[in-house]
């Protein structure tokens, strides 16, 4: 799980330092409504991969509760390393699940961070 992290940790580090090298525009755009009313592909994918994440933290607690086969560790960081962060995120405190796991409690909302950064950065860019 540790090269999640160091993932996170580098596309954070470069994201800041190409902010901080210029490569925004003068004036930061900090909510992004009017840029996913151009971009709706964007914000399609923001809003499904955070709803698959959450179905699929919802589905892992149900196997878990049931005995049943479960979802890999793996999958659910992947999820919320594609975008899907705050999803993950939600579906952690709303069905209880991976809340004793240190690197989930962690690594979760880092991932969150990550995505948002990129987010944020994705839609201030100088194409």
């Amino acid at each position: 799980m540790i090269w999640i992290f160091l993932t996170c940790a580098a596309v954070i580090a470069g994201i800041i330092t190409l902010i901080c090298t210029g490569h925004i525009n003068e004036t930061p755009v900090f909510l992004p409504f009017d840029y996913f009313s151009e971009h709706k592909i964007l914000m399609v994918y923001v809003i499904a991969i955070n709803a698959f994440a959450f179905t699929i933290y919802g589905v892992d607690k149900l196997q878990s509760i049931k005995g049943r086969q479960r979802v890999r560790e793996t999958i659910l960081f992947i999820l919320a390393l594609f975008g899907g962060g705050a999803g993950a995120w939600c579906a952690m405190y709303v069905f209880r699940h991976k809340t004793r796991k240190s690197y989930f409690v962690s690594g979760i909302p880092f991932m969150t961070g990550m995505n948002i950064f990129l987010l944020f950065y994705i839609i201030n860019f100088k194409w």
